[in-house]
């Protein structure tokens, strides 16, 4: 169930590494039925599940100590990563911020080369591609860094109200007896479906609306309201026992919270703000940082995804802001929060 990360987590931390190859099988086989059915859930969390389930059954296969295949639960997740996003650098970032917590982890050296070997495959098998193709941004006015701050300051409230919600949810699930647990997770296909009846854009992951948000090309009304919805159908999905991420969710909100703001910003002072694009950009990142909290990843991920460097600073301020309010506001953060229930 869920993303997968926290479990890789506990199995890093308590269990030395182990990760059952029937986990691997089944969080595979699990998450791309509920990918392929329409679920508002992403694909890169439980990336990272398989691929330090993966490491932690080849190092036991392999004879390896208890140490040894400790060591590379965090090589197989930063491999995973990196070919799910296409993005090397974030990946690496990731596993030392959130899966290790230790930015001078021993293994650093191992993280970086699985990262960088699985990258070369990817684009080997799938070519060259960013994940999203955006546009040249740039800055109009300094005035637009102002309102870049108000979007990180919105991207941490909303981070903050999808983490609460999530989370509230969850414990309310775990809450009901344990002979209900196999049918909860129908709970978040009746709301997906529901509000997919309604609104489309709500299903699956999600990243064909982020690309019309990051061109320009969505109303504001249809951003707002998507904003909404994604969170409680996403919210829902997760906590009632569903098998994805919240990696792809997140940019999703934020596209649609920053495109949203954008296009606010552009009808109060349409000569000093530039692309609604360009604020999808940066909510994708702040939105990113405020329920992750991983604000160094957070900032290259974006980079990676667009491969656009001219955003950097704005995005930066965002992030930073988004982080700020969503640690007061929610001192726990999303995924300890699911590993200590």
């Amino acid at each position: 169930r869920g993303s997968g990360i926290p479990q890789a987590k506990t199995a890093l931390f308590i269990r030395d590494g182990f990760i059952s190859l029937r986990t691997v099988i089944g969080k595979f086989s699990m998450c791309s039925i509920t990918l392929a059915s329409g679920l508002a859930l992403g694909r890169e969390g439980p990336s990272v599940q398989v691929g330090a389930g993966i490491a932690s059954v080849l190092g036991r296969r392999l004879g390896l100590s208890p140490a040894s295949v400790k060591s590379l639960v965090p090589v197989g997740a930063a491999a995973a990563l990196a070919a799910a996003f296409n993005t090397p650098i974030a990946a690496v970032l990731f596993t030392l911020e959130e899966v290790m917590g230790d930015m001078h982890a021993p293994v650093l050296g191992s993280i970086v080369l699985s990262s960088a070997t699985s990258w070369m495959v990817l684009h080997l098998l799938l070519g060259d591609e960013p994940l999203f193709h955006v546009p040249a941004y740039q800055l109009k006015s300094p005035v637009e860094f102002a309102t870049y701050a108000i979007l990180g300051l919105i991207g941490g409230f909303v981070s903050v109200a999808f983490v609460k919600l999530l989370l509230w949810q969850r414990k309310k699930f775990l809450a009901m007896p344990i002979r209900t647990r196999w049918f909860q997770p129908v709970a978040g296909g009746i709301t997906v479906g529901l509000l997919g009846w309604f609104a489309p854009d709500v299903l699956g992951v999600g990243y064909g609306a982020v690309g019309q948000a990051l061109n320009g090309h969505m109303v504001l009304g249809t951003m707002a309201l998507l904003v909404c919805l994604k969170l409680v159908a996403t919210a829902t999905c997760y906590s009632s026992g569903n098998a994805g991420g919240i990696f792809g969710p997140a940019l999703f909100i934020g596209a649609m919270l920053g495109g949203a703001v954008g296009s606010v910003a552009h009808i109060v002072m349409p000569a000093y703000t530039g692309n609604v694009g360009a604020y999808a950009l940066v909510g994708m990142g702040a939105a990113f940082a405020g329920i992750i909290r991983v604000p160094l990843t957070s900032v290259i991920m974006i980079f990676e995804v667009t491969r656009d460097y001219t955003i950097i600073v704005p995005l930066m301020i965002a992030n930073l802001l988004s982080y700020y309010v969503s640690s007061r506001l929610q001192e726990e953060p999303i995924y300890e929060g699911l590993l200590h229930q």
